[in-house]
């Protein structure tokens, strides 16, 4: 029960929305600045696709750069840790929209 409510606080706490990549931007970076590992080259990548289905949470926006760092830190590969960051970022994104989307709120 406790896990399925998570993510109920989590959509209800989404408070302010940011709603430009220009936003998006300043969030991440003040969070890359004092918080999370996202590597500089991702911010902007980053902001992109965390916008690209609507206004976001700036709660929701820092914990989807977080998950991204998580993610790409596991990644092995040719890419930089700023594209696998920004990958993985597109990834969770998508993930999100599906799982929206079978529970029926997209």
């Amino acid at each position: 029960a406790c896990q399925g409510l998570g993510g109920l606080f989590d959509e209800v706490i989404v408070m302010p929305l940011v709603e430009t990549m220009d936003a998006a931007k300043q969030v991440l970076d003040n969070a890359r600045r004092s918080s999370i590992c996202l590597e500089e080259d991702a911010v902007g990548g980053c902001a992109e696709v965390a916008i690209s289905e609507g206004p976001v949470g700036v709660k929701e926006l820092i914990a989807m750069a977080e998950r991204a760092c998580a993610w790409a830190a596991c990644e092995d590969g040719n890419k930089t840790l700023a594209e696998r960051q920004v990958n993985a970022m597109r990834l969770y994104v998508a993930d999100q929209k599906r799982e929206k989307e079978l529970i029926g709120m997209a």
